[in-house]
């Protein structure tokens, strides 16, 4: 581990955000993971840790082109159990995220926005529905009108 450390202290490398035409689209990934853990004491009692990861990323008009503009990585803060649970409290972490930051992108557009203006200048119901997938947990992209 000192040997890579040292070798990225030597090596510093540079994230260049290349030119684009931006999609107003922000697309959000994320993962979580989960440790069973028993406690020895009482058998019966599981507990577990759990961590979370999410990236957000600003799209292009281009397929599978965009800027990284947020990322997260940390471990999820309530009790879980299951890996449904932890995946499930990552995948709202992000999504609460994601709001934000589309809020973010949308004032920095247009100026700013009014509470009465809501959710729907950003993201509709449609863009909600079968936007889970089993393999990766894949949030709904955001339209950023």
């Amino acid at each position: 581990m000192n040997a890579l450390v040292r070798w990225a202290q030597n090596n510093p490398l540079v994230l260049k955000y290349k030119r684009m035409q931006c999609g107003r689209r922000l697309r959000t990934y994320t993962d979580a993971g989960f440790k069973r853990e028993e406690i020895e004491k009482e058998a019966t009692l599981i507990t577990g840790r759990a961590v979370r990861g999410a990236v957000y990323i600003r799209m292009s008009n281009q397929p599978n082109h965009g800027h990284l503009i947020d990322w997260h990585c940390g471990s999820i803060k309530q009790v879980t159990r299951s890996t449904f649970t932890s995946e499930a409290l990552a995948a709202i972490a992000a999504t609460d995220h994601s709001i934000m930051l589309a809020y973010m992108l949308e004032e920095i557009q247009r100026g700013p926005r009014t509470p009465s203006q809501g959710l729907q200048r950003i993201m509709s119901p449609s863009d909600i529905s079968g936007a889970v997938s089993y393999t990766h947990l894949t949030l709904p992209t955001i339209l950023l009108v």
